[in-house]
């Protein structure tokens, strides 16, 4: 019988209110949903990480690159900047970060005896 190969744990780096987040969550939730598989939200702020961009640089990204890669991952996107694309993202951030510790069992805090956070 052949060893099952362990899926390493995945860390995924995400800004909530990039793109190709929305475009590649329903792939990554596929690969999530495997048995074995273990992922931790990273989130990282895209302003800070990446440097300033040329205006026909957005235009192309937010044209025919993601218009591309909707097409390629089957999901609906619309044209255009969304009009609050330029507001800080780390509210929107931590509430998907604090949305997975609510879903795990670390979640059930002071109401349970066994409490990990006691």
């Amino acid at each position: 019988m052949r060893n099952a190969q362990r899926m390493p744990e995945i860390t995924y780096f995400f800004a909530a209110h990039s793109a190709f987040a929305y475009l590649g969550s329903a792939a990554f939730y596929d690969t999530a949903k495997k048995p074995g598989a273990k992922f931790a939200f990273a989130r990282w702020t895209l302003a800070k990480l990446l440097p300033p961009r040329s205006q026909a640089n957005r235009n192309y990204y937010f044209g025919r690159e993601i218009e591309r890669w909707g097409e390629m991952r089957n999901v609906a996107i619309k044209a255009g900047i969304p009009a609050n694309h330029g507001h800080d993202e780390t509210l929107a951030n931590c509430a998907i970060i604090a949305a997975d510790l609510a879903a795990s069992p670390r979640s059930t805090g002071p109401w349970t005896a066994a409490s990990p956070l006691e």
